[in-house]
C-alpha cells in the first residue's frame, strides 16, 4: 500500500510547505530552472507498506535553453528521504505518483539486509529499484521484472569512499583499458554485487562514462 500528500508545486510554493530539512536539501540538490507549470510536474511525499521511512519526490523539466521554439526538454526526478539525505537525481523515471506493488522487494531486502533501513522505493521501466541504508552505507538495491508482478533481485550497488584499495583484478584490467583510453581517469568508485559476481565501476572525472571491470 502506497499513500502520498501532493504539494502546491505552482511559483516553488512547496518550499513553503515541505518540513525545513526537506527543502534545504533539495536547495542544495544542484539543480536549476525548473519547471513545474507542466501538466505532469509533482511534488509529493510518499509512504510505503513496509518502508521505514517517508520520502519526498520531485517531477519537473528542464527546457533546452539552445533550441528555439523550446519544445526540447528533459524530464527530472530528485529523490530525498525523510532525514533530508539526497537519494538520486534521474533524468527519466516511471512517476511515483502511480501505484506499484514493492512487497515482495521489501521481504527480499528485509532478508538479505537484515540490519538495513529501507528508505525508499521508485519504478525504472518496470524494474523496482530500492534506496536502503545498511549499516551506514547508502545502497541502491535494483530488481527485474519478470512478468505477473514478479520482481526478481538483479544488482546492489554502492559508492565506495575509500578506493584506494581495488582488488588486484580491477587495477590490471583497468591498465588494459587505459592502453587504449589514455585519458581515462576516474574520480568516483562503485562496488556492484550481482548473482554472476562483484563488479568495480570506475566513472569518469570529465565525463558521465563509467566503466565495470569484474573483480
Amino acid at each position: 500500500m502506497m499513500t502520498q500528500k501532493e504539494f502546491n508545486k505552482n511559483g516553488f510554493a512547496f518550499l513553503k510547505q515541505l518540513p525545513e530539512r526537506i527543502a534545504k536539501a533539495y536547495l542544495r540538490a544542484g539543480v536549476s530552472k525548473e519547471f513545474y507549470e507542466w501538466d505532469q510536474s509533482y511534488v509529493i511525499e510518499v509512504t510505503r507498506r513496509g518502508f521505514d521511512k517517508k520520502a519526498y519526490e520531485f517531477q519537473f523539466v528542464v527546457f533546452d535553453e539552445n533550441e528555439f521554439p523550446k519544445l526540447a526538454y528533459r524530464e527530472y526526478f530528485v529523490l530525498i528521504d525523510e532525514d533530508g539525505e539526497l537519494l538520486d537525481i534521474r533524468s527519466r523515471h516511471n512517476r511515483s505518483i502511480w501505484w506499484y506493488d514493492m512487497s515482495g522487494c521489501v521481504d527480499f531486502v528485509r532478508q538479505k539486509y537484515p540490519e538495513a533501513t529501507i528508505l525508499a522505493g521508485i519504478n525504472d521501466s518496470s524494474d523496482n529499484v530500492l534506496y536502503i541504508k545498511d549499516k551506514g552505507v547508502l545502497k541502491t538495491v535494483r530488481f527485474d521484472y519478470r512478468g505477473s508482478d514478479e520482481q526478481t533481485w538483479s544488482a546492489t550497488i554502492y559508492r565506495l569512499e575509500d578506493y584506494d584499495k581495488l582488488p588486484d583484478t580491477v587495477l590490471d584490467e583497468y591498465a588494459k583499458y587505459r592502453v587504449y583510453h589514455p585519458d581515462f581517469n576516474y574520480s568516483e568508485v562503485y562496488r556492484v554485487e550481482t548473482k554472476d559476481g562483484i563488479y568495480y565501476g570506475l566513472k569518469s572525472a570529465t565525463t558521465s562514462l563509467t566503466v565495470y571491470f569484474k573483480a
